[in-house]
């Protein structure tokens, strides 16, 4: 079936149905499973400013939002608000940064849903562990957590699903810190994981 029209044509109009705060929860999703898929460890400071200021960049060079230095940022109370803070590459006032972030309120809360928890446990995490010690954990975990659906144990690539990593990884830690020391992300996904129930899946932000 041929194509009406040149699906790349760098001169096309975008649609007009999108709405503005779609666009940017969109954008955001983007950038936050990329760093999960490169397996890059949240942080707060990952979550709430650096993700977001990002974002606004993206939407001010796309033209979603105008340009902040061109718009008049009005305080929504006369007693605060006017302080400038970073958003991306650019100062605004600390309102103007709190209605963008509006935008990504749902998104947000997801993206940091327990995170001071997750951050405690995570600094729990054993520092030396053994190929022996490891094999126990993931056992311990497997009897703990059947398969939802069949009642059985689950299999590796369920494992890797819930750890965010893949099966090579999963070999290699499995043969002790030689391979993969305990300070590897792939330790600590793995052993938040094993010992805490902490899973990195894919879950789709919710709008």
């Amino acid at each position: 079936m041929a194509h009406l029209a040149d699906p790349f044509d760098p001169d096309a109009k975008l649609s007009r149905t999108a709405t503005l705060s779609a666009a940017i929860h969109e954008a955001f999703a983007s950038l936050y499973f990329a760093l999960m898929d490169h397996q890059i460890p949240r942080t707060k400071e990952l979550v709430e400013q650096e993700l977001p200021g990002r974002v606004f960049d993206l939407a001010v060079d796309a033209g979603w939002i105008p340009d902040p230095s061109d718009v008049h940022q009005r305080s929504a109370s006369p007693l605060g608000g006017r302080e400038a803070v970073r958003l991306g590459r650019f100062s605004v006032e600390k309102t103007y940064r709190d209605d963008f972030l509006w935008l990504l309120s749902d998104a947000l809360f997801n993206a940091t849903y327990d995170l001071d928890a997750v951050e405690k446990k995570r600094l729990l995490l054993p520092e030396h562990t053994s190929a022996d010690e490891r094999r126990k954990v993931e056992q311990t975990y497997r009897s703990d957590n059947p398969d939802p659906d069949t009642g059985k144990l689950l299999q590796a690539k369920d494992l890797c699903a819930r750890a965010g990593i893949t099966y090579r990884s999963l070999k290699r830690w499995r043969q002790g810190p030689d391979s993969v020391p305990d300070r590897n992300n792939v330790s600590k996904y793995l052993m938040m994981l094993f010992l805490h129930g902490v899973r990195r899946d894919r879950r789709k932000l919710p709008r």
